[in-house]
């Protein structure tokens, strides 16, 4: 039987759902019922049926075209199981968990899905079903992809965690790079080189991926070497990467990939799990970047705010009867502070007089921000609805903030935590990977998870 044996790059997770329902295309929907269902691997406790396999070779011969055309079909048929076995991986995992996706999650991800493609949900499920993928199947294969994300964020999220220091040591070393406005479309083979394998699988490692190199200089694809050789986790795509901001690139990438050109590719490096190639296509520039924003300065306001809510209890006219009485007695020259202990129904700000301390007036929506925006210091606004009852609010005094300083924090804060997030997702599936029985009867099986038999 084949189990996990060597530690192996990890499949990214998070694929764009559109993108996923776009894969969909194509796949001739009774596929299933034609193929033999035999297993051809078993996972933990679950199988992975011959007819999945095939049918999501469909959908990636379809998806990649020319680019798996010409390679060796067991080939592609390898690399696609190593994929669905390390979605069951997941799945099961998350089934453990007890997390489930419900039928409006579904649909709100369908929506986005439809929107991004412009089309409403009906006609983007039109399309897909004129292309011969069933509705069931959209939405059993969106599920999947949402049960992925909710298990990531249990177990890869949640243990992440950017302290000041980290923020402070990244500033120091890397601040330069958040102003780098520009975004670079990179191509990725990994071949693993775990740190506690032997000297000679290193070098064996290490010789492989130089040849690899030779061969993209010599003018192979760069995309068909990946789909070939790499066991990073966008193998079957070529090695795609996509878009990536220069300010938020990973660290094994950031001090190389703004030194290529367009179509270069770099020298062979050394990094977590093994050795690299990158191959930059292309590069653009971003509209928003941080060296062209200038200082940020904001305004803030010191308000108080009495709320008289509305209920089962208490309709809307009589709210607002109560509120205009309070109103009266502030016009007379009674304290805030004191009237909001007495009415004030905001349990948040009622005991401390109604004080919201400084506040951005922008950072509130609706009628609540515009009142502040309008107010004078000194003022007292008239009273005015919200769908949770009838509101004063006060503003003693305004001032300008210089937040530049924040924004540069919170924007380094962004960058050290979608890197601790890929890493310690990597580690998570690695491990994931390490802990599972895994039995591949697949007779010509050439992926990588399975490095061959073993004794039973």
């Amino acid at each position: 039987m084949k189990r996990f044996s060597s530690p192996r790059k990890l499949p990214r997770l998070g694929t764009a759902l559109a993108c996923l329902l776009w894969m969909l295309a194509g796949a001739p929907g009774t596929l299933c019922a034609q193929s033999l269902d035999r297993i051809v691997a078993v996972v933990n406790d679950g199988v992975i049926l011959q007819s999945e396999l095939d049918s999501a070779v469909v959908k990636v011969e379809r998806r990649l075209g020319q680019q798996v055309a010409d390679m060796p079909p067991e080939m592609v048929r390898s690399r696609v199981l190593d994929q669905l076995i390390m979605s069951k991986l997941q799945t099961q995992r998350a089934e453990r968990a007890g997390l489930r996706v419900s039928d409006q999650q579904v649909n709100r991800a369908l929506a986005g899905a439809a929107a991004q493609n412009g089309m409403q949900p009906n006609e983007f499920l039109s399309r897909l079903t004129r292309e011969g993928v069933s509705v069931e199947e959209v939405r059993g294969d969106m599920r999947e992809q949402l049960l992925l994300e909710e298990v990531k964020k249990r177990e890869v999220y949640g243990r992440v965690s950017v302290t000041s220091e980290d923020v402070d040591r990244f500033l120091e070393s890397e601040a330069l790079r958040l102003k780098d406005n520009r975004e670079y479309h990179i191509r990725h083979i990994l071949i693993e080189a775990p740190d506690d394998a032997s000297a000679q699988a290193i070098r064996a490692a290490e010789d492989r991926t130089r040849e690899i190199r030779s061969r993209a200089l010599d003018g192979e694809s760069f995309g068909e070497l990946a789909i070939a050789f790499s066991e990073g986790g966008k193998s079957l795509e070529g090695g795609d990467l996509g878009w990536l901001p220069g300010g938020y690139m990973p660290t094994l990438f950031a001090d190389i990939v703004p030194t290529l050109q367009p179509g270069e590719v770099s020298r062979v490096f050394r990094g977590p799990g093994g050795f690299h190639l990158i191959k930059l296509e292309d590069v653009r520039f971003t509209e928003d970047a941080e060296q062209d924003e200038g200082p940020l300065l904001v305004e803030e306001v010191s308000a108080q705010h009495l709320m008289v809510e509305t209920n089962e209890l208490r309709d809307s006219a009589r709210a607002r009867d109560e509120i205009e009485k309070v109103r009266e007695r502030l016009a007379a020259g009674d304290d805030f502070a004191e009237l909001a202990r007495q009415y004030s129904d905001d349990d948040a700000s009622s005991n401390q007089g109604g004080d919201l301390g400084w506040v951005e007036a922008s950072g509130y929506p609706g009628q609540f921000g515009r009142e502040l925006n309008d107010l004078k210091a000194g003022e007292v606004s008239q009273p005015f609805q919200t769908d949770v009852g009838w509101h004063l609010v006060k503003v003693n005094e305004r001032r300008e903030r210089d937040r530049t300083e924040e924004r540069i924090r919170a924007r380094a804060r962004q960058a050290i935590g979608e890197r601790m997030a890929r890493e310690e997702g990597e580690t998570w599936l690695r491990r994931l990977r390490d802990e599972a029985y895994v039995e591949v009867r697949m007779d010509d099986y050439q992926g990588e998870i399975a490095d061959g038999p073993e004794d039973s």
